[in-house]
């Protein structure tokens, strides 16, 4: 895949703009938790009366030490872009939005709504070029790497709702943490609208002479299982092994990238998936009737 850095980097910028608005205009004003690190640095600036944007970006630094180690090279580049971004553009709206009478404080319900659709339209761009805005999504893949039984939704689940749930203990306010959920469900919603429609997973077939090579990649690098398929190529005659992987919304830009760094040829064909059960996603559920 033909890789324009110039177009991504536009796309990064205008997402961690729209992520960086959504704190200053619509969550922060309203105090409601964040989860991951950058609820961390809410909690932290009010505390310490510091620059949330600059606690942001030094509470990721270790998790980005982290990523080099683990993680590779490639994804820290992105994310590091993108957090640094979303740092800065955090510190400077915050002083705009006060002076020019931007935030929004006298309804927390609709804050809460707004500032997930604008939040969830912000990250829904950054990962769409491959990237994160770090944090809990880091932290979700490197304990992924020793609890992989643990799906990365699952963990970043923990990871947000930990910290929202010391948040609201901070506030001593239950009702912070009810609306910290309203964002986080628009948030996704607007996300997933974004990256794959109104569908929660991706199928992804592909179609290639080095299914060894490729399934290798995908599991060390994406953490997703790989099933092969035998097939024949009708035209060619010729043997083919059909790799088939289901993905999360945010995670089929990299699947893309990887297939494409490991095998130029290969054919591929990405479905959206109405629902996925299994390890890595939703549990089985037996139904009650």
């Amino acid at each position: 895949m033909r890789t324009r850095p110039a177009a991504d980097g536009a796309v990064i910028f205008a997402g961690a703009f729209c992520y960086a608005a959504a704190v200053v205009v619509f969550i922060a004003p309203n105090v409601i938790p964040l989860g991951g690190v950058a609820g961390v640095a809410l909690l932290l600036g009010g505390a310490l009366s510091l620059p949330v944007g600059l606690l942001t970006l030094l509470l990721n630094l270790p998790l980005f030490w982290l990523s080099l180690r683990f993680l590779g090279r490639s994804f820290l580049v992105r994310t590091l872009a993108a957090t640094v971004l979303s740092s800065l553009l955090l510190d400077a709206l915050a002083p705009l939005a006060a002076r020019w009478a931007l935030t929004y404080s006298e309804n927390p319900l609709l804050a809460a709504l707004y500032g997930g659709v604008l939040s969830g339209a912000g990250l829904g761009l950054v990962f769409s070029r491959g990237a994160t805005t770090g944090g809990s999504d880091i932290l979700a893949r490197l304990l992924h790497l020793k609890w992989a039984r643990v799906g990365l939704g699952r963990l970043n689940l923990i990871v947000n709702a930990v910290v929202v749930l010391i948040s609201a203990l901070v506030y001593r306010s239950l009702e912070s943490a009810l609306y910290a959920l309203v964002v986080q469900y628009v948030t996704s919603a607007v996300m997933d609208g974004i990256l794959i429609g109104q569908d929660n997973a991706a199928a992804a077939f592909i179609i290639t002479r080095d299914p060894g090579r490729v399934s290798h990649v995908l599991l060390h690098a994406l953490g997703r299982g790989v099933t092969a398929l035998s097939g024949t190529g009708m035209y060619s005659q010729e043997a083919r092994a059909a790799l088939l992987c289901a993905v999360r919304g945010h995670e089929i830009t990299r699947l893309k990238r990887l297939v494409a760094e490991t095998d130029a040829d290969a054919f591929l064909i990405v479905m959206s998936a109405r629902e996925v059960l299994g390890q890595g996603f939703k549990h089985h559920e037996t139904p009650s009737f």
